[in-house]
């Protein structure tokens, strides 16, 4: 996944897997028109605030989409930058280390490190796998204490892919959980909602005549949400009338040179969410 947010300049690339998912579901022909927010002001006056992307259907019809990022926790893209900052070192400390199978390093989160500490740490994991990574089994993992922090690595064979060049090397996962009183992160949601709905106001206001979609990039531990969850979020808590529509934009990561998205309306027009799955109790009676 892209677990740290992109944004700046033209995000054309960023919504068209989200227009192309319309076109394709709806059958109709949104085309790329202009990305509304880097088109210069006219000379002396002040810039309006605008979309970040125009799309105009064949018919006529407009679309246009503002893309915003909402994460928890709320220094997740700030701190999670130490943590991809210490996989390169290891990564780096290993370029010559030729992997015969497919291993996964375990690491907490290193996030108020510095740098010259988040250094010394990469280096003294990486030397640790380079001596040891060669008696890990199926059933016995290599434990790595380094100061206070602990990281674990293990075998985790990937029989399911027909590239064998995927099936090694050296992946990372991070083992930290997140915790959060519910009123907390309630009110942070509510908030940041209520902040990037004032802000949608503001930009659609010239175009009541398009269909005007907010597309959400959830980070951090709102990545994990489901579709029904966000949903259910903003049911409680919905947008105002100028935003017809909202939808989950994530980034999956890329797979043979794939781009993976997870897109899904959650607000507006046809939600579609899948059935919640059935439980069936079956009665057992146990006689003597």
């Amino acid at each position: 996944m892209s677990c740290l947010p992109q944004s700046g300049g033209c995000e054309r690339r960023l919504l068209e897997p989200l227009v192309d998912y319309i076109n394709t579901q709806e059958s109709v022909d949104y085309q790329y028109k202009a990305c509304l927010d880097q088109e210069p002001s006219d000379k002396g006056q002040s810039k309006k605030k605008q979309p970040e992307c125009l799309y105009v259907a064949g018919d006529g019809r407009q679309l246009v989409v503002e893309r915003k990022t909402i994460l928890w926790p709320e220094n997740y893209a700030r701190d999670h930058r130490n943590d991809h900052k210490l996989a390169d070192i290891i990564w780096m400390n290993l370029q010559d280390v030729v992997f015969p199978d497919r291993y996964v390093l375990s690491m907490p989160s290193l996030s108020k490190m510095q740098k010259d500490e988040i250094d010394a740490i990469g280096r003294s994991v990486a030397d640790a796998i380079r001596q040891n990574y060669s008696q890990i089994t199926l059933t016995h993992q290599l434990a790595i204490r380094c100061g206070e922090h602990d990281f674990q690595l293990e075998l985790r064979p990937d029989e399911g892919d027909d590239d064998p060049a995927r099936r090694r090397g050296l992946g990372v996962e991070w083992t930290d959980t997140w915790t959060a009183e519910p009123e907390s992160f309630s009110n942070f949601v509510n908030k940041k909602l209520d902040e990037i709905y004032e802000s949608c106001v503001e930009k659609f206001q010239d175009y009541s005549e398009a269909r005007r979609i907010l597309a959400l990039n959830p980070h951090g531990e709102l990545f994990h949400f489901t579709a029904r969850k966000w949903a259910e979020i903003l049911a409680l808590h919905q947008p105002p009338s100028q935003i017809d529509e909202v939808w989950i934009t994530s980034h999956l990561g890329w797979d043979c040179g794939e781009d993976h998205w997870e897109i899904e309306r959650v607000f507006g027009g046809i939600v579609a969410l899948p059935p919640l799955p059935t439980i069936t109790i079956e009665s057992v009676v146990v006689s003597d």
